[in-house]
């Protein structure tokens, strides 16, 4: 019976963490009509989406990561800065006077933080 707890404690945990998922933010990244960015989601889903970082983006609220970000980053490894050495962004982001909070990426090269690699881009 222990050996049983122990396994679905685990997998609850493991469960839990999986359920943090990219969501594609509303618009089509063009200058008429930018994505917005309403959640730590669509951010998530630009850091792991390069093919995009040549698009219009503009922050329509307030966004804060949740407070297990920093756990799941070093557990899964997938939250990229947007924009690397490869692939810079070289699209505009307006952060319409809103913040970020609870950002958190831990990574051990160059290029880090939420705008890794920029080139004419405008942010």
């Amino acid at each position: 019976m222990k050996k049983l707890s122990i396994v679905v404690c685990f997998i609850s945990i493991f469960m839990a963490m999986l359920a943090h998922t990219s969501i594609i933010p509303t618009g089509s990244g063009t200058l008429n009509d930018p994505y917005c960015i309403r959640q730590w989601e669509n951010i998530y889903w630009m850091s792991n989406n390069s093919n995009q970082w040549n698009k219009h983006n503009i922050q329509i609220e307030d966004i804060t990561f949740p407070g297990d970000m920093y756990t799941w980053v070093n557990n899964f490894q997938d939250m990229y800065p947007i924009g690397n050495y490869n692939t810079k962004f070289t699209g505009t982001y307006d952060g319409n006077h809103h913040c970020i909070n609870n950002y958190y990426i831990d990574k051990s090269y160059n290029y880090i933080g939420l705008f890794g690699f920029i080139e004419n881009a405008v942010i």
